[in-house]
């Protein structure tokens, strides 16, 4: 191939990379979307919840692992991959995807659950302006809030409202 016809088609693959990244902002968008209400993800060929660097995830891959310990290797892979933090709809997709078995078949129960356990975890860290979750060690200057309702409770003996038995054994899957 000559010169010239190189250099056209890297001018023209550099001009398609911003389009492309917008295509899969869109796709990424609507199958939060289609996550969160729990239907099928329409658009498997953009980085999904469930595909990250180092391939897709397998069906069993965390199947029988701590939460804690599943939910830092798929932020990992996110990194890798070029992605950061992660909504908690596209981690409980990509945590079910895995075969993570959550102590509740109810979807609401699971993801409050994961959101608990994740608040109550010093590793992990709640991205105010997006309500993402990603590591604390990624944001160097972030400082995590201490909920001091949780240490009340815990002094008082007092129990929460309203508990789901599910989530009462949330801690124990860490």
């Amino acid at each position: 191939m000559n010169e010239a016809i190189s250099e056209t088609i890297t001018h023209l693959q550099a001009a398609m990379k911003p389009l492309e990244e917008q295509l899969a902002a869109k796709k990424r968008l609507i199958n939060s979307l289609l996550a969160e209400f729990g239907e099928p993800l329409l658009y498997t060929d953009v980085d999904s919840p469930t595909s990250y660097a180092g391939g897709p995830i397998r069906p069993d891959q965390y199947f029988g692992r701590p939460m804690a310990t599943v939910v830092r290797e798929i932020l990992e892979r996110r990194k890798a991959a070029g992605q950061g933090a992660i909504s908690l709809a596209d981690l409980y997709v990509a945590m079910k995807a895995g075969g993570f078995e959550f102590p509740t078949k109810d979807e609401t129960n699971a993801k409050t659950g994961v959101a608990t356990s994740l608040g109550k975890n010093p590793a992990f860290i709640k991205v105010p302006s997006t309500g993402f979750w990603g590591l604390l060690e990624w944001y160097p200057g972030a400082k995590r809030n201490k909920n001091s309702d949780d240490g009340d409770k815990e002094k008082s003996n007092e129990k929460p409202a309203s508990p789901a038995p599910e989530d009462q054994n949330e801690t124990k899957t860490e």
